[in-house]
């Protein structure tokens, strides 16, 4: 299976490396940008159903190095009462695109102090980079939510060549009504230099690697090639939701660690 990933040797400081070999690595950064296909996330057998125990088995055990692992530079919250779920992701992912659905419904379980917040992520390609501020403008917009799932379905489904300012104006005219010019002046302003450059650090600060990605309160991150996660058996939809399961268990762990519960 393959995931976007960014650089070899950043690769190669991950807990899950081993398991990244395994499944076949993603393409690097020149190869990824070059690639009109990524190949999907498939089980060993498509065509075999994974026993229920299977799915189970993902939570039978919770460690560092397993299931997850301690960004390398964590970020000490805003607000200690707010657990922040950041999800790294890039429009034009495939696997992205597929964890959608499973990610909305596992949202709507989310107790109240706990944030969600989408993050971008350009990996170093020039066309993510571009997607990156068309989902900042969007933001600075209002219309995030209105024009998420359409830009993703663009890309991914329809495939699109939505890789350029003017042709993103065009496309936000047609689907939000948007004045011709409004997604520009905002995908140009300072104020989605300023959100680009943030999301680039946290990117940079978590050891971010490939996408989707998810972190939880600043301090730790999971995803499918974790070694306690990933299971050649199963198929990509059963491996999103053990580490949607692990997010959740993690969000426990950051709430307890945060009121002095400890581990």
């Amino acid at each position: 299976m393959t995931r976007y990933l960014i650089a070899a040797a950043v690769i190669a400081g991950l807990a899950a490396a081993a398991v990244l070999v395994e499944r076949r690595p993603g393409p690097s950064v020149a190869a990824a940008d070059a690639a009109s296909t990524p190949a999907p996330v498939m089980a060993a057998n498509p065509g075999a159903v994974p026993p229920p125990q299977a799915v189970a088995s993902g939570a039978a055990e919770f460690l560092a190095g397993r299931q997850y692992i301690k960004v390398p530079k964590p970020t000490p919250p805003a607000d200690s009462r707010t657990i922040t779920v950041n999800e790294f992701f890039w429009y034009a992912c495939p696997h992205c695109f597929r964890l959608e659905p499973l990610l909305a419904d596992w949202r709507k379980t989310l107790p109240p102090d706990v944030q969600f917040v989408r993050t971008p992520c350009n990996l170093g390609l020039r066309n993510a980079q571009v997607h990156e501020r068309a989902f900042y403008a969007a933001q600075q917009l209002g219309i995030e939510d209105q024009v998420h799932p359409l830009l993703a379905d663009a890309l991914v489904q329809l495939g699109l060549p939505l890789d350029d300012v003017q042709s993103l104006d065009d496309f936000f005219v047609q689907k939000a009504h948007l004045q011709p010019g409004a997604f520009t002046a905002a995908f140009q302003g300072s104020a989605t230099d300023a959100d680009v450059a943030q999301a680039n650090q946290l990117a940079l600060d978590y050891g971010i690697a490939g996408v989707p990605e998810i972190v939880v309160g600043g301090e730790y991150r999971t995803d499918i090639g974790q070694p306690g996660i990933y299971d050649a058996r199963l198929g990509e939809a059963d491996l999103y939701r053990r580490m949607l399961d692990v997010t959740t268990r993690l969000v426990s762990l950051v709430r307890s660690e945060r009121t002095g519960g400890g581990a």
